[in-house]
């Protein structure tokens, strides 16, 4: 049995995992950002070893709790992943990261550069967190857990893994532009840390990300609002006001990704030509 040391972070992924068992649902595939399990055992000061040791804790964690309260039917899926996120941000585009949010993106690079040196070969002097993310392993003949060894877009996930038969696919991250997987997998559901909720349409995604609810989760409206990681605000308080109450008066959130755009450029709000954000 897992010892409840894991971080407050991924308590809340554990306790969305109990709901879900309580709501029936049936998932096979877990995408697991790294960044957001250093940013669940993230804490000031924290070193690096420190960090490695309560990060196997979380991984273990999430990997045993998968097993318990998933769709036992089919193998279950863990899949943790390195994400690059250079080929679809503008430099123009990017909010200027808090004190944690860069030390922690330093934190990542360093903990990458040493898994990846090991990963190709120089495996002295390493971590154990190393050995559990390099290797498949079978926990009671129900998962597979798989690392991606190099760093991917998050949307390169959907080619290297949209042939699990009948994929039914959770993505816990933090990070907003790895949200736009939902495009791919249109039953892709978000379960979040801390809190444990589950955002489960597109418009979940706009309610959590902008608090709106009158508008559709894609790239124009990312672009749009920005998130709190890595991509700036582009539309003033005011102009948000009044997207939202045009929004809900024409019932925007029936439109489609094109029509939204449309709407985006004719009524001022987007700048086509200023529009940076080379997600797919």
């Amino acid at each position: 049995m897992i010892k409840p040391d894991y971080s407050y972070g991924t308590s809340g992924i554990i306790n969305g995992l109990l709901l879900s068992e309580n709501k029936r649902y049936s998932w096979n595939t877990f995408f697991i950002n790294i960044i957001t399990i250093i940013r669940n055992c993230y804490t000031k000061n924290v070193s690096l070893n420190a960090l490695l040791d309560k990060m196997i804790i979380d991984i273990e964690s999430i990997n045993f709790y998968v097993n318990i309260y998933t769709d036992n039917k089919y193998k279950v899926n863990i899949i943790y992943y390195w994400p690059t996120y250079d080929r679809c941000l503008d430099r123009k585009i990017i909010r200027k990261k808090s004190t944690m949010n860069k030390n922690i993106f330093i934190l990542y690079e360093k903990i990458y550069n040493e898994f990846y040196k090991f990963y190709i070969g120089n495996k002295a002097n390493h971590h154990p967190l190393f050995d559990m993310l390099s290797l498949k392993s079978q926990t009671k003949d129900i998962s597979t857990v798989i690392t991606t060894p190099n760093k991917i877009p998050p949307i390169y996930l959907f080619n290297k893994f949209k042939f699990i038969w009948k994929i039914k696919p959770v993505l816990i991250s933090h990070i907003g532009i790895d949200y736009h997987l939902k495009n791919f997998f249109n039953n892709l559901i978000i379960l979040l840390s801390f809190s444990g909720r589950l955002l489960i349409t597109n418009t979940d995604i706009a309610s959590k990300m902008f608090n709106i609810e009158t508008i559709r989760f894609n790239k124009y409206s990312h672009f749009l609002f920005g998130d709190n990681i890595l991509i700036a605000s582009n539309i003033s308080r005011s102009k948000k006001k009044e997207l939202k109450e045009i929004s809900k008066k024409e019932n925007w959130i029936s439109l489609t990704n094109i029509a939204l755009f449309k709407k985006l450029v004719n009524g001022g709000f987007l700048d086509k030509k200023s529009f940076k954000l080379n997600i797919y």
